[in-house]
């Protein structure tokens, strides 16, 4: 837990926040989540606070992730019309 010092010197807790940022920024790859990173640190955010990030499947996103949220989990988003394609690539037709 962080913590900080009081106006009298005297250690103090402070409470963890968690914060949902949604972000939309064009691209696709890694220089794209730079960007993001580069656009949060200047708004004080912390890159290596961001815990959880949800994106697209590309490797390029994986890379970035990796490279500029280095503390942060990818959550995989794939949108129902790749799901749905998926599936239905995946059956075996029936007679």
């Amino acid at each position: 837990t962080p913590s900080k010092l009081n106006a009298q010197g005297v250690q103090e807790q402070v409470p963890t926040v968690n914060t949902f940022i949604r972000s939309h920024t064009p691209g696709k790859g890694s220089s794209t989540v730079k960007e993001f990173a580069r656009d949060f640190m200047d708004h004080n955010g912390d890159p290596d606070r961001v815990s959880l990030v949800t994106c697209d499947m590309s490797p390029g996103f994986a890379k970035g992730v990796r490279e500029h949220l280095s503390h942060a989990h990818r959550i995989i988003d794939m949108d129902w019309q790749r799901c749905v394609g998926r599936f239905l690539r995946g059956r075996v037709p029936v007679r």
